[in-house]
């Protein structure tokens, strides 16, 4: 058997690679992952239905009313809130049912996600970090 030269053998070492890495990062960039996986370190996300469903919104602060805020879908915020998660980094986020920090609260501790049931659901109006109001 005859020995490649070494350019040659270098030429596909140096190939190889190339593609290796061309297919890795192309498998990489289509890969899917559920829209709650959006919710970066540092915010509390917000999401319009049960389990991360619908629209999102992400906050990386203190909110006293969500009137005119949207979810990413343009649905209102205001009274549509149906899951938070505190994907914060340093304290507890309130949820509150009224404009100002008043009404009802939930306290979401850091790195909790909950869905939100009775009257809770569909019903928040404002958000405090670390803080009730």
């Amino acid at each position: 058997m005859k020995a490649l030269p070494r350019k040659a053998s270098l030429t596909g070492v140096v190939l190889a690679l190339v593609l290796t890495t061309a297919v890795g990062s192309s498998a990489h960039e289509t890969q899917s992952f559920p829209d709650h996986d959006y919710c970066y370190y540092g915010r509390v996300c917000l999401y319009q239905h049960h389990n991360y469903g619908g629209g999102k919104a992400f906050y990386t602060g203190s909110d006293a009313d969500y009137f005119y805020d949207v979810f990413s879908n343009s649905t209102s915020l205001d009274n549509n809130v149906s899951t938070v998660w505190n994907n914060g980094s340093s304290c507890t986020v309130y949820l509150r049912g009224g404009y100002d920090f008043g009404g009802w609260q939930w306290a979401t501790s850091l790195g909790q996600a909950w869905n939100l049931n009775g009257t809770q659901a569909d019903d928040a109006s404002s958000h405090h970090w670390c803080s009730p109001s």
